[in-house]
């Protein structure tokens, strides 16, 4: 249900309170039709916050300099500070803390991790942060057995 239909009900709802002579009801309601609207507003800036102006083409050119500038885009400090050791610092992440980076910081991530999977992913972020952990399983799981000394 959308914000105006919310609102639309909850005013018909406090027009039957009025005619039913129950002012608390009425003043309940009025207070729902504001949270209702506040609500979908901060949750709209929410939204606006999250969606990042990097896309596929900056992807693209980006992996295509010689040397990769990431102070360029608008990275999470904590991708550009760790870009030498982004195995081990993504293990360290928690599951919501995968879940705030944006698609292009994820296909970043996946590109620093290895640079075979420079292929700019539109997947929804959930299946990029699967498929990040599993290569990053592999390449600790890989130079756990370089380690190994016979």
């Amino acid at each position: 249900m959308d914000r105006i239909k919310a609102i639309r009900l909850l005013e018909k709802y406090k027009s039957i309170s009025r005619i039913l002579g129950l002012p608390e009801d009425e003043e309940l309601l009025d207070e729902l039709v504001n949270m209702v609207d506040k609500y979908d507003s901060s949750v709209e800036k929410e939204r606006s916050a999250k969606k990042n102006r990097w896309g596929e083409n900056d992807f693209q050119h980006m992996i295509s300099e010689e040397q990769t500038d990431l102070t360029r885009y608008e990275l999470n400090d904590s991708i550009t500070s760790n870009r030498e050791n982004m195995v081990s610092f993504w293990s360290t992440l928690t599951e919501e803390d995968k879940s705030k980076f944006t698609i292009f910081e994820l296909n970043v991530i996946l590109y620093l991790i290895s640079a075979q999977y420079n292929k700019y992913q539109k997947k929804d972020k959930q299946k990029i942060i699967r498929f990040i952990d599993q290569v990053v399983r592999e390449k600790r799981l890989e130079d756990s057995y370089k380690a190994i000394k016979v």
